[in-house]
């Protein structure tokens, strides 16, 4: 009788009920994967009622305008590396009753020295990458970064892989014990994309029914192989001429691309085009993906082009694409450096470039409703 009457007494009470808190942070709202599982999760959590705060260490890049009004967007401000350990930590004292979750590695670093010493009600952290970039790191840069890492783990409750070669990096370098890790694919869909994808797109390449256009999409890094990418297109285009390259991002390495397509003499045939908010209209008009990546935590573009049913050719590089791509069933897996397989790979794809209606039903299980409900369980949240 007693646990009923204060039952009734919330419900009408106008003391209003108090919302789940949940936390996500993230070094900036630019256009990378991580980021945008931030925005997706954040959105995702606010329309299912939970309290969440999106927090950045400095609010720059182009997903600021895809963040839901309900998340409360808070700016850390921070101007220099050595203020971002007291920004968060200030911040995680003063939110205790929030589950937190950091979804990339060098902010999980800075959360966990900062969360030492602190009651959290839950701290998760997202990898999201494997560990090939630390591994070709010289010494003594590789062994600290390593030892950062294993003493900022320690203090996460769970960490959340994306994939099971990014967990098994973290296991055999000795960060984290496997009892500590989950897989949990990407939330890459969400419900916006169906609309997304029917906007009219007015790149002529796309339009032209005598082109058939291989399209690719990333951060410009060395990661992403786009240099090998350009050179597979040049024999590709040799043998079919109707065959563009279009590849969209932003980088670091987008002054070396334009200068190697001018030097190969593709730059009537090989398009750059700036990072894209809405990129679905261009993996709906193309006629075959390419990723050609060296490595790849996931790999949130295979998904996107999945959702579209586009048929993709990939390096089979560690990470995410094999599990994305299910060993070859979703698109076709070629060996790390293989030029040659590659470029039989995209000629064959050119040849038949058919929509697949089992790749789009197979990129729902990727959707931002589906993946977030394991990230409540992780976070310690049922309902």
């Amino acid at each position: 009788m007693h646990l009923a009457f204060h039952v009734f007494q919330r419900i009408f009470s106008k003391e209003p009920l108090v919302k789940k808190k949940i936390s996500i942070i993230t070094p900036s709202l630019n256009g990378g994967g991580a980021e945008k599982v931030a925005v997706n999760l954040a959105n995702h959590f606010a329309d299912s009622d939970y309290s969440v705060d999106l927090v950045v260490f400095k609010l720059i890049g182009p997903y600021q305008s895809l963040v839901n009004k309900k998340v409360n967007l808070v700016n850390l401000s921070v101007s220099r590396t050595r203020y971002v350990f007291f920004r968060i930590r200030k911040y995680l004292r003063t939110n205790r009753e929030a589950r937190v979750l950091s979804v990339i590695r060098d902010a999980n670093i800075f959360v966990g020295f900062a969360a030492y010493g602190l009651k959290i009600k839950r701290l998760a952290f997202r990898e999201a990458n494997t560990m090939n970039a630390i591994d070709n790191s010289p010494q003594p840069k590789k062994s600290i970064y390593k030892f950062l890492m294993k003493v900022a783990y320690k203090r996460a409750d769970r960490i959340i892989s994306n994939s099971e070669d990014t967990k098994t990096d973290l296991v055999k370098s000795k960060i984290i014990p496997e009892e500590k890790a989950i897989v949990i694919r990407n939330p890459v869909l969400d419900p916006s994309f169906i609309e997304l994808k029917s906007e009219k797109l007015h790149e002529p390449w796309f339009l032209d029914e005598g082109t058939k256009v291989i399209l690719s999409v990333g951060r410009f890094h060395r990661q992403k192989n786009f240099s090998f990418l350009i050179s597979v297109f040049k024999e590709v285009h040799e043998i079919n001429s109707c065959s563009r390259l279009v590849i969209v991002g932003e980088g670091e390495e987008n002054q070396r691309l334009f200068d190697l397509i001018k030097i190969e003499g593709l730059s009537e045939v090989v398009r750059i085009i700036e990072f894209q908010k809405n990129i679905y209209p261009y993996y709906e008009n193309a006629d075959v993906f390419a990723l050609t990546s060296e490595w790849e935590g996931f790999g949130n573009v295979l998904v996107e082009a999945l959702s579209v049913g586009l048929p993709i050719v990939s390096t089979n590089c560690p990470g995410g694409p094999k599990m994305v791509l299910e060993n070859g069933k979703y698109g076709e897996l070629v060996p790390l450096g293989d030029k040659k397989a590659y470029v039989k790979a995209l000629l064959a794809a050119l040849e038949n470039p058919i929509k697949r209606r089992e790749s789009i039903n197979y990129a729902l299980h990727y959707s931002v409703e589906k993946v977030a409900r394991e990230y409540l369980k992780v976070m310690d949240i049922t309902n």
